[in-house]
């Protein structure tokens, strides 16, 4: 690698007029500027007397000339100092004279050029510090950024813990930061692992409605490790704190990506929030710009020219806590203001001059300032340092290595305007205080319950969703239904659709993963639920479920949405009784077959509740079916803007409904309206039309504000039923009406059509734009067009209709589901007030225990005692046989005798091992529910992994016990046998009463045996150990 080296060259009266800074044409100008001819430029000597040295002023003019190339650093602008070959009085033309040469050099400079030349061919600089682009768009295929929600980013109260961590640390001393990382940080993982659930994608739980929370945990752990441990980036491949090193921060750059470029989320909004972010990479970026700053240099900074140093100066005046002089204020603003106009800038400069010049307004009453949104200004001029020159994108991208390490302090001078945000500053920088208020988790889930009451009890008293399936039962009293739903309280609900591709549906999107966030948001008013969306195949849950146990998920109820999960069915059919799945099917606009083994079913119109409910296999088997529509996320309360006179009437959905948009175009023209179709599939293509996050979702209430008054009726609806007869009697009967909804929330007024979905919303009301033909809904549309008042009555009385299909509500109004269905469970009653107690399910477990040791007892008796007593038995009458009868038949006596003993004795061992083994099963089943009712996943799955051994070990018993009965029987027909042939071959024969002696023995043996074996074999066959 060449160095440069520094050689100053003094301009010294005699040699000054002879030496010349010559700049030499480079061999890429981008911009191709009019300074470029075919040979130096010459700046003279008297210019360079300006300089503290010639080479400066030297290095000062090839820098302006690299700039004004708009070169990559690997394209640089040579200089040198020397005299011109002739001593001429017009330097045109003239050639610098090399053998005098003083000094070289070029900008950037050849240490730099060298720098970058040594990433280039250092495969392990290249991997840690080249970060490709993610994505310029998003497609149908969802990312981790897919349920990302950010209109709460100040997070709920589970978070406190993580973010009063996590300020710590930011706030720590360089002595003593490393203490604060060995003190704090794993203190913010207990708070995330024990009061959030973190699950990662491709579940979307807690972790998506807090994204900044999780941003902080990631960079606070890449500053620990990079400030705290021994880091060698080039030891990547043997070096476990290096490999966790580049992971962290390639996760950090993917979630910067993400917040940046992914959302454009204000930079306002990132001090307002409460998140110490903007801290912890400010301290990251001085870590890395210390550590790798004279190694990866910041191509970003090369871009500084005269103006830039300028500027810096002011800047970091600007930055220091004292008082200011007016004019010193104002110089600072002008300079703001004149660099802002300079092309060819670094963006971060240009960032800090807009955060500069804010700072200024803000410090002086004297000065201000056009309005302007500073923060979305501020965002856009970051963001343009990514594409500002190809060679920067793509392998070569080193965007947040630079944006971080920058000599220009925009993160800090972010907190700085944040803190002296005033009220001038509303339209500069604005924020939404009603954004950043944390979700409080008072007390315990029984208080929070007891707190919200008023809320949970509508669902009972007023919920027009009472009116059709069946009715949510009326709780006997306030704690009954506190009981009810705290016992969802950390527990896992899951949401899956049963299809390869079911999770990128939009039916999915608003009864999976939206139904899920309202129920996780229910934590302010209740239980803490871990409601988790799976967004991926079915069958992959099915395999992770198998490979990572109970402790990855193991979900108390599953919605299934559209198509059922049989495979996840299936895996958890082995949990009877009381720990049973909860199975709840959502077959959200289409009136299928109800699948086998389900406990729950929910409708979303009133006739599909009425229908499934009637249902012959639903009535049989028990099925609880509920009136359960689609909601509405308009929870910001977003309003479609009033105009004094409409201009534009349309349609929002993704069908094209010719007939109807003909008639309403030609009705529109003669009012001298504008007809608007605006198609979803247009305006998402990038998702192929799919709304699959929270911004989609917000963005179409946005779509709304283009029209003053919209027309809906269905349309495309199953299109693959031939039968028009067929396929009207089931759309208006099962097509929901979820459009509607969102428009009302918005307040926009509707022409809707005489459907079922619609007729559902607007139901006991007077709703009076109900068309039942085209020719109706075109007059009922002029009329509202030419009627101010009337369109204002239908959009206060729109946003009144839509209130019961909030999203919070309708949570509630499903976490009651879910508690009834699982309480349903626990007791003969389905009904909420009844809650068996944890003690109640201990004397079960001890009950169960008793029951195993009398059912082994008896079972050991009718084993182990014809055994026992016909051994002993047979030994008795060896004594009379050897004293008054043949000695043949005495021995064949004691043989038998001790073969009967022997067994005896050898199967109470066995019985013995076998109750051990049952008592070690049930203790080790005990303790894993005692461990996951004290919210212990891990000492639960140790637990249950001990049950299984001693479960697999109890399944050999079958084999063993057959094999050693037949044995035993072989062993003893044998000895028989023998004995019958030793007597027959014996010179003298036995007595007559030994003979018939014998024979009774032999009958009673054989007896005996059989009866005890078939006994014993038939009635542990039917134990089960499970």
């Amino acid at each position: 690698m060449r160095s440069s080296h520094v050689l100053h060259v003094a301009v010294l009266p005699g040699v000054s007029a002879q030496i010349h800074c010559w700049v030499f044409p480079a061999q890429i100008c981008r911009a191709d500027p009019d300074w470029l001819p075919d040979r130096p430029q010459v700046v003279d000597a008297t210019e360079l007397q300006r300089r503290s040295s010639a080479k400066e002023a030297c290095a000062h003019v090839a820098r302006e000339r690299w700039i004004g190339c708009q070169n990559a650093p690997g394209e640089p602008v040579d200089f040198a100092l020397a005299p011109a070959m002739q001593q001429l009085p017009d330097l045109v033309g003239a050639l610098p004279d090399f053998r005098a040469l003083l000094d070289t050099g070029s900008y950037p400079d050849f240490g730099i050029q060298g720098l970058l030349q040594q990433m280039e061919a250092n495969p392990h600089l290249t991997r840690f510090f080249n970060y490709q682009v993610s994505f310029f768009w998003a497609d149908k295929e969802l990312t981790q950024f897919s349920d990302i929600d950010l209109s709460r980013p100040a997070c709920n109260g589970l978070w406190a813990g993580v973010k009063q961590k996590g300020r710590a640390i930011a706030e720590r001393s360089e002595d003593t930061f490393c203490d604060g990382c060995k003190e704090d940080l794993p203190a913010m993982w207990r708070h995330a692992n024990g009061d959030v659930d973190v699950v990662d994608f491709p579940f979307s739980g807690a972790k998506a409605d807090c994204f900044l929370g999780t941003m902080v945990l990631s960079v606070t752990e890449l500053l620990c490790v990079h400030r705290c441990t021994a880091v060698d980036i080039s030891g990547a491949a043997h070096n476990a704190d290096a490999q966790v090193h580049e992971m962290l921060w390639r996760k950090v750059q993917l979630e910067l990506e993400g917040l940046l470029f992914f959302f454009d989320f204000p930079l306002s909004h990132l001090e307002a929030s409460g998140w110490p972010l903007l801290p912890l990479l400010r301290k990251l970026g001085a870590a890395f710009r210390y550590t790798f700053g004279s190694v990866v240099p910041n191509e970003c900074d090369l871009l500084d020219g005269a103006r830039a140093d300028e500027l810096h100066g002011h800047v970091m005046s600007i930055l220091q806590d004292r008082a200011f002089d007016p004019e010193e204020l104002r110089d600072a603003a002008e300079a703001a203001t004149r660099f802002l106009d300079v092309r060819d800038a670094c963006p971060f400069a240009s960032g800090a001059a807009m955060l500069a010049l804010l700072r200024a307004v803000q410090l002086s009453s004297k000065l201000a300032v056009q309005e302007s949104d500073f923060s979305w200004m501020l965002l856009d001029a970051v963001k343009v340092w990514d594409v500002v020159s190809g060679s920067r994108v793509g392998v070569k991208r080193r965007y947040f290595y630079d944006a971080l390490t920058t000599r220009w302090p925009w993160l800090e001078l972010i907190e700085r305007v944040h803190a002296g945000r005033g009220e001038r500053d509303a339209t500069l920088w604005p924020v939404d205080a009603n954004a950043f208020q944390e979700d409080q988790v008072i007390g315990s889930c029984e208080e929070r319950v007891a707190a919200s009451m008023e809320s949970w009890s509508w669902q009972w008293t007023a919920s027009p969703f009472q009116a059709h399936g069946k009715a949510l039962a009326e709780p006997s009293s306030a704690e009954a239904i506190s009981r009810a739903l705290c016992r969802l309280s950390d527990e896992e609900v899951l949401f899956i659709s049963g299809t390869s591709s079911g999770y990128k549906w939009g039916s999915f999107t608003v009864r999976g993963r939206q139904a899920a966030r309202g129920l996780r948001q229910l934590l302010s008013d209740g239980p803490v639920i871990r409601a988790r969306a799976w967004n991926q195949n079915c069958k992959t849950w099915c395999d992770d479920r198998r490979a990572y146990g109970a402790n990855w998920s193991d979900p108390v109820a599953i919605v299934h949405v559209k198509y059922p999960c049989e495979c996840a069915m299936e895996l958890l059919s082995y949990r009877t009784g009381a720990s049973r799945v909860l199975h709840v099917y959502d077959p959200v606009d289409q009136f299928a077959y109800i699948p086998e083994g389900m406990h729950v079913i929910l409708g979303q119109t009133s006739l599909a509740a009425q229908d499934y409910g009637n249902h012959p296999y639903v009535v049989a088997n028990g099925i609880q079916v509920y009136w359960h529509p689609l909601h509405h996320s308009n929870t910001d309360g977003y309003e479609i803007p009033w105009r004094a006179q409409a201009a534009v009437v349309g349609s929002h959905t993704t069908h094209n409904d010719t007939e109807l948009y003909a008639a309403l175009e030609d009705a529109a023209q003669s009012l001298s309206l504008r007809f608007l179709h605006i198609d979803p599939t247009a305006r998402f293509a990038n998702t192929a039309g799919l709304v699959v996050s929270p911004q989609h979702t917000q963005e179409v209430y946005k779509q709304f504000a283009e029209m003053d008054i919209t027309v809906m009726r269905h349309s495309g609806c199953m299109m693959h039923l031939n039968c028009t007869v067929t396929r009207k009697w089931f759309c208006d009967r099962y097509k929901t009406g979820q459009r509607l909804v969102n428009a009302f929330a918005a307040g926009l007024p509707t022409v809707l059509w005489n459907e079922q979905g619609f007729l559902d919303v607007i139901a006991g009301s007077d709703y009076p734009a109900v068309a039942r033909s085209i020719d109706e809904a075109v007059h009922l549309t002029k009329a509202i067009a030419s009627d101010n008042t009337l369109r204002w009555q239908l959009r206060l009385q729109a946003r009144q209709l839509a209130q019961p299909y909030a999203l919070p509500r309708l949570s509630q109004r499903l976490a009651l589901i879910l508690a009834t269905g699982l309480s349903s469970f626990l007791s003969a009653r389905s009904s909420l007030a009844s809650e068996p107690d944890v003690e109640d399910l201990v004397a079960m477990q001890r009950s169960m225990r008793r029951g195993i040791r009398r059912e082994y007892c008896l079972g050991g008796l009718c084993l182990v005692g014809p055994l026992v007593g016909f051994g002993i038995l047979l030994t008795l009458c060896v004594y009379f046989a050897r004293k008054n009868c043949d000695e043949n038949l005495a021995s064949t006596l004691f043989m038998l005798g001790a073969l009967h003993l022997g067994m005896g004795a050898l199967s109470s061992v066995g019985l013995l091992w076998l109750s051990c083994q049952v008592g070690r099963l049930v203790a080790f089943r005990y303790a894993a529910f005692k461990l996951k009712e004290r919210g212990d996943g891990e000492g639960q799955m140790i637990a249950e992994a001990a049950a299984e051994l001693e479960l697999r070990r109890l399944a050999l018993v079958k084999p063993c016990a057959a094999f050693w009965a037949m044995l035993f029987f072989l062993a003893d027909i044998l000895l028989w046998i023998y004995g019958i042939i030793k007597a027959v071959n014996s010179e003298s024969m036995p007595c007559d009463w030994g003979i018939a002696l014998f024979w009774c023995l032999f009958a009673v043996s054989a007896l005996g045996v059989i009866a005890a074996v078939t006994v014993g074999v038939q009635y542990y066959g039917q134990l089960e150990f499970s």
